[in-house]
């Protein structure tokens, strides 16, 4: 049976009609760049709940780490394509949109 590389540090657990699926700190951070300490300093605040197995042993939820960070998005700014023909604004020194040349 082969297993995905990208997965290998996930566990998954059934839980009815859906799995839920659970990874370690390193695995998590590595998917969103970060370290894997953010990981547990997200716990530590409460943000995210841990999941301790063992002694050395503990794992995040897969789907709470990702709606913590879906809810955190900040929303793209407006293409400027969209602003293509408005007039930029005068500003008192006679230079376009306030920036001195």
């Amino acid at each position: 049976m082969k297993t995905n590389t990208s997965q290998k540090n996930s566990v998954c657990l059934p839980g009815g009609p859906t799995e839920r699926s659970f990874s370690k700190a390193r695995s998590i951070a590595a998917r969103y760049g970060l370290c894997p300490k953010t990981i547990f300093r997200l716990a530590d605040r409460g943000l995210i709940h841990r999941f301790k197995l063992g002694e050395r042993v503990v794992l995040f939820s897969d789907l709470e780490v990702a709606a913590l960070f879906e809810s955190a998005r900040i929303p793209t700014a407006t293409p400027v394509s969209q602003f293509q023909g408005v007039a930029r604004a005068q500003v008192p020194n006679g230079t376009e949109g306030g920036a001195e040349k």
